[in-house]
């Protein structure tokens, strides 16, 4: 328990993603959504959650749930909920009957950020074309959207504040893919390596889970080519967890394998041509 402590406080300032719905002060819903990885997670702690982030939305001070799963809530809430930096504090209240809440902002501030991030996250999964593709389009789409709209920028730590800025840190950028992914009805966790030194994403895509690494893909060639996208373990290179210190499965399928030699990409009629650097070429079907 200590030592899953330790890499949760860790990695905190750099984790952020993410069923229920509420209203924000905008005009389109704020969907919360959890880590692929936490579906084992109890339904009573599931719904805590969920109560604990429609709060935060709406700028309650207040919010009752069974405190007794105050690990399993805290966990997801900081893991999995990108509005977290909005919040100062969250403490048990004495009677052990809910928790308050301070924010960071004065209401009216508040609402204006909740709104902010909500309208763009709407604008990019409308950009991505959101319910008019097939989920794996829509998850190529928003790749390709982050990959060619986001810059890295390691003084930007959350997905909060990446979202606002259009840059951060590699970890919030790869937590923006997986919170969209999650939002357009796609399977997706955050994961970090074994020593430390890399962190990416599992996403679910032709039926397959693969690890992605969309920030590394701006670093290296600024969205030019998908030599980071649907890799195996081998194409990773590393040995992961996930967010609760327990061991990634190995990913032995390499359909995708090719993309590492990726250099350029067209698409034309959900058919992707990749041109690699052996001067081959890699098609792809996003259905």
């Amino acid at each position: 328990m200590k030592k899953y402590i330790s890499l949760l406080l860790s990695i905190i300032v750099c984790l952020t993603v993410f069923a229920g719905c509420t209203k924000s002060g905008s005009d389109s819903e704020y969907v919360i959504t959890m880590d692929s990885h936490y579906d084992y997670v109890n339904d009573t702690a599931v719904r805590s959650y969920e109560k604990l982030c429609n709060a935060v939305i709406n700028g309650e001070e207040e919010v009752r749930f069974n405190t007794a799963h105050m690990d399993e809530i805290n966990q997801l809430f900081y893991t999995c909920f990108p509005l977290y930096p909005l919040v100062e504090s969250i403490d048990i209240l004495e009677n052990n009957t809910g928790v308050g809440i301070k924010y960071k902002n004065d209401m009216d501030k508040h609402t204006e950020l909740v709104s902010q991030f909500n309208d763009k996250i709407s604008d990019i999964m409308k950009e991505c074309r959101y319910s008019k593709v097939s989920t794996d389009e829509y998850i190529f789409n928003v790749y390709v959207y982050i990959t060619s709209n986001f810059k890295i920028d390691s003084s930007i730590f959350t997905t909060f504040d990446t979202v606002v800025e259009g840059k951060g840190y590699n970890a919030s950028i790869n937590s923006l893919f997986e919170y969209l992914v999650l939002r357009g009805g796609g399977k997706a966790s955050h994961i970090i390596s074994s020593t430390g030194s890399n962190i990416m994403s599992m996403v679910n895509f032709a039926g397959k889970s693969y690890f992605f690494d969309p920030a590394k893909e701006i670093e290296i060639n600024s969205g030019t080519a998908l030599v980071y996208f649907a890799m195996d373990t081998s194409r990773a290179a590393g040995i992961f967890l996930y967010t609760d210190n327990t061991d990634v499965e190995k990913i032995e399928d390499d359909s995708f394998s090719k993309l590492a030699l990726s250099e350029s990409y067209t698409v034309k009629k959900s058919t992707v041509t990749v041109q690699c650097s052996d001067e081959s070429e890699f098609v792809f079907n996003l259905n």
